[in-house]
């Protein structure tokens, strides 16, 4: 079985040659890719229809050792405790690594009696992004072809142990991500490897104790675990522990997986280079489009139609063709389904570029266009002047054997367009005419009709005002009335030629100790105290009030017309 690892290995060399093995090149993975799956299609159709147990582990975790051991293949410890085949030129057993480092480079199987046990290349392999996507499409494969799929996970008891299985514990989840929506418990188990311990029983002992909650966060270990010891002192291996391990697997329940997602278990640098191998793949393709459909050396011998042709073509099919192209290319179809998300990535980033360039040659087909177009229609306009030209003459050679005849009928002509012109010319001044005395009535109109309507708003102003005048006054009369009316009350009792004339010069009343009133009068001499007029009660008491309260009104309405009045003047 290790002549195919052999064969792969020659071939990733012979196509590496000397070139770094970093630098990653489109046409070198894929010639890998297509030799692997032709020369090793039976790997690929093996699991066609047939239950599969898949063995997985870490490098070194001991995988081919362990398959060795459940096909019954003779196996010793040598002096290192290491366990090794006894015969190791037998060509049917699983090829067992030295050192840590990974023996498998695509998956092998052994067929037993109602099922395939593959070994399972290590995820990440360090011997290049060539390896890894020939593992992960034979990988991707093998699982979803088959009629059900159980999973052997292999550990060594130094791993379980390191770090609190922290590398196990890593490694199970990736294994997840590959088998989406599915439940790998439920169709896996665990053989651990190089195991010191007497039984399964202190041996899951062991692990929690070094490794607590290993158990709770993968469950099946617990409840589906095997063990392979390490040799006796003797170099001899418990082969009971073989039929322990072949009973287990066949009480294990299995399943059907439909879809693997693969590429969940890439690392970053075969992210990378990935990528870039599509986009290398796509910029190979793009120029090949552009090379076979655009030659600018050739753009000036080609017809407008056939320029338009090509500007559609970049326009509209290019990006469509490249895609088709890439797409239906044997290493896509090979690549693509285990990378379909970094597909999608790289196609969306090329796009751009090859949206740029396209738009760079459209933009020079047009110009090339543009410049047929321009040239074509000079020549149009050359042909057409040449036409104009011959019409010309014609014409010329036939005015002059007429223009006698016509000078006459040519100078009446003329004399009345001269009169046509003048009158037009009148008729045109009488307009303008007419137009600047339409404009000054107008205007007029305008002015005479702002100042009516200032001297209606000044007009209704007097009214107003004039009214509130009227309104005033009428109102000072009526207080007037009041006031003499109420002295006339007060005074009725004082002697005729003591009373002063008229009544309403009075101004004020005073009120002396004795109880008894005074009138105060007002002239130019000032305020004027009168001789006693009445004894003051009730009555008279609210007459008196209401008397100051009427002249204090007839003031304000007194200071009022004053202001109405110089309104009035000034509208």
């Amino acid at each position: 079985m290790d002549t195919v690892n052999k064969n792969l290995e020659e071939e990733d060399d012979k196509e590496n040659g000397d070139v770094i093995h970093d630098e990653i090149n489109h046409k070198h993975i894929e010639k890998i890719l297509e030799s692997s799956i032709t020369k090793y299609k039976s790997i690929l159709e093996s699991s066609v229809n047939r239950n599969i147990i898949v063995v997985l582990g870490n490098t070194g975790a001991g995988k081919s050792t362990l398959i060795n051991f459940i096909i019954g293949k003779e196996l010793i410890g040598n002096k290192f405790k290491n366990v090794e085949l006894k015969n190791p030129e037998d060509t049917s057993a699983m090829a067992i690594g030295s050192g840590g480092g990974s023996q498998t480079l695509l998956p092998q199987f052994v067929m037993l009696k109602d099922s395939n046990l593959y070994d399972m290349p290590g995820f990440g392999d360090t011997r290049g992004t060539a390896i890894n996507l020939v593992n992960a499409s034979f990988i991707k494969r093998i699982i979803e072809n088959a009629k059900t799929t159980k999973f052997l996970f292999v550990a060594g008891l130094d791993e379980l142990i390191a770090k609190r299985g922290e590398n196990f514990k890593e490694f199970v989840e990736v294994i997840k991500k590959i088998i989406p929506n599915e439940n790998i418990e439920d169709f896996s188990a665990l053989i651990v490897t190089r195991s010191d311990q007497d039984n399964e029983e202190t041996l899951i002992e062991f692990v929690e104790q070094k490794s607590p909650g290993i158990t709770s966060d993968i469950p099946f270990i617990k409840k589906k675990m095997a063990q392979m010891s390490k040799p006796d002192k003797k170099g001899r291996l418990d082969n009971d522990e073989s039929i322990k391990i072949k009973d287990m697997i066949s009480k294990m329940n299995s399943k059907k997986i439909n879809k693997v997602n693969i590429a969940a278990s890439y690392n970053q640098h075969t992210l990378k280079d990935l990528k870039k191998i599509y986009q290398e793949g796509i910029k190979t393709i793009q120029e090949e489009r552009f090379h076979h459909n655009f030659d600018e050396k050739q753009l000036n011998i080609l017809t407008i139609e056939q320029l338009e042709e090509k500007r559609l073509y970049f326009e509209f099919t290019l990006n469509s063709e490249i895609y088709e192209h890439f797409k239906l290319s044997p290493f896509v179809a090979n690549v693509r389904p285990i990378s379909e998300e970094i597909f999608d990535n790289a196609w969306s980033e090329m796009l751009v570029h090859i949206k740029n360039q396209s738009m760079i040659v459209q933009k020079k087909i047009r110009m090339q266009q543009n410049e047929i177009s321009a040239e074509a229609e000079r020549q149009r306009l050359i042909k057409e002047q040449q036409q104009k030209d011959a019409n010309a003459e014609a014409e010329r050679l036939r005015l002059i054997k007429e223009q006698q005849k016509k000078n006459a009928n040519a100078e009446a002509e003329r004399l009345r367009l001269i009169n046509e012109q003048q009158r037009l010319i009148d008729e045109q001044r009488q307009k303008d005419a007419n137009a600047a005395a339409e404009k000054r009535r107008l205007e007029a109109n305008v002015e005479t009709e702002r100042k009516r309507f200032i001297e209606e708003q000044k007009s209704n102003k007097r009214q107003s005002i004039q009214t509130q005048i009227n309104e005033a006054k009428s109102t000072q009369m009526q207080l007037i009335r009041s006031k003499t009316d109420i002295l006339q009350i007060m005074t009725n009792e004082v002697e005729p030629n003591e009373k002063p004339t008229p009544l309403e010069y009075i101004v004020d009343f005073e009120e002396a100790s004795s109880g008894y009133v005074y009138w105060v009068t007002w002239s130019k001499s000032g305020r004027t105290h009168h001789p006693r007029l009445f004894k003051l009660d009730n009555d008279r008491s609210e007459y008196k009030k209401k008397w100051r309260y009427y002249n204090e009104e007839i003031k304000n309405i007194a200071q009022k017309l004053s202001r109405l009045e110089y309104d009035l003047q000034n509208i």
